[in-house]
């Protein structure tokens, strides 16, 4: 897994992905960060983001245009997870996150509806 450097905004930006890979890509002729998940990583519950590094940021709005799909051998109880991860620690272990569920937001089940978008805080 390698990092990336690439421009986020106007800010040059270095990614370092954890548990992921990351590339950049083409999508509708817009240029975009691609996100992947390792698939060496089989445990349903693990940290898997690209960590924006070398940055002062501490609070404030942080704005993103998502693009989800499931993975062909996600299991039936994954409706696919996207989102952002904040106030990350050192070590990769503790931080919070908001996601969304693409998936249950076009579901019929109700309850499935009302979890489409999560905070979550890490462990």
């Amino acid at each position: 897994m390698q990092k990336l450097v690439t421009m986020i905004g106007e800010e040059r930006a270095a990614l370092d992905p954890v548990n992921t890979f990351v590339e950049i890509d083409q999508v509708e002729g817009k240029e975009v960060v691609r996100v992947t998940k390792d698939p060496k990583v089989e445990a349903v519950d693990e940290p898997t983001f690209a960590k924006l590094i070398g940055s002062d940021f501490k609070n404030g709005i942080i704005e993103v245009t998502v693009l989800s799909k499931l993975l062909e051998n996600a299991p039936d109880f994954a409706r696919g997870f996207i989102g952002v991860a904040f106030r990350i620690d050192e070590s990769n272990s503790k931080f919070e996150g908001i996601y969304i569920r693409p998936t249950n937001g076009r579901a019929d089940d109700q309850l499935r509806r009302n979890r489409s978008t999560q905070y979550f805080s890490y462990p």
